[in-house]
């Protein structure tokens, strides 16, 4: 089944085939993560019982006890201030890619792709304040796709979720700060792109996909879309 993407988060069409479900809808999950008497960011990093949480101390410094679990390892200091989640999320949320309480479980998909892009993923001179509006679009898309992939059964990244990824396939997935390639990694697995490095096309059919279609699968993170094919998957 091939399609294209919708216009409104929320509405995304149901392209998994037939033995695919539903998109999820908003949830009144409270938001977490707000800390307006405080101007250092929050660290993702799970406690030892492998429940995901968040922490920041006042002094600017990482928590003594924490796992962390990120391939690299190498989170070793605040992210700048555009890749503060909060400003990230807002951000996403304004441009009418994610619903605000998609953000309300740190086991989210959403929470889990945003904090593992900025973490991990976004290089340090990463500003969403001041890039151009093309990079707004591509960091739109790469933060969607992460979403997709969390969502449908992608690991990568996240190994204190005692789950192997069930994708057949996800080379280069979660390993570049673009979905349409770096000077290190070649595009995403399924992803075609133009020469503007804008996502158009997507096709994983038949790659062991599980779950549901995220609504970030939408017109406003993909404006350049044009083919979806996503059958033969759970």
């Amino acid at each position: 089944t091939a399609g294209a993407a919708d216009n409104t988060a929320g509405a995304a069409d149901n392209i998994f085939g037939e033995n695919s479900v539903s998109s999820p809808g908003p949830t009144s999950s409270p938001v977490v993560g707000e800390a307006s008497d405080y101007d250092y960011d929050y660290y993702y990093y799970y406690s030892n019982d492998t429940d995901y949480d968040y922490s920041y101390t006042d002094d600017g410094n990482m928590p003594d006890a924490r796992d962390d679990v990120f391939d690299d390892n190498d989170v070793n200091s605040l992210p700048a201030v555009g890749t503060n989640f909060n400003n990230l999320k807002s951000f996403i949320v304004s441009s009418g890619v994610s619903y605000d309480s998609s953000f309300g479980n740190n086991d989210s998909p959403q929470s889990m792709a945003l904090n593992y892009l900025r973490l991990s993923v976004l290089p340090d001179s990463f500003n969403i304040n001041i890039i151009t509006d093309n990079e707004k679009n591509q960091f739109l898309e790469l933060f969607a796709l992460s979403v997709f992939y969390y969502a449908t059964g992608g690991r990568r990244g996240h190994t204190a979720l005692n789950a192997k990824t069930v994708w057949l396939n996800d080379d280069n997935w979660m390993q570049s700060d673009n979905a349409c390639g770096s000077f290190d990694y070649d595009s995403w697995v399924g992803v075609t792109c133009d020469d503007f490095k804008r996502v158009v096309e997507l096709d994983l059919n038949g790659n062991s996909l599980k779950g549901q279609l995220p609504s970030e699968i939408n017109g406003n993170a993909f404006k350049k879309l044009i083919f979806i094919d996503l059958s033969n998957n759970e």
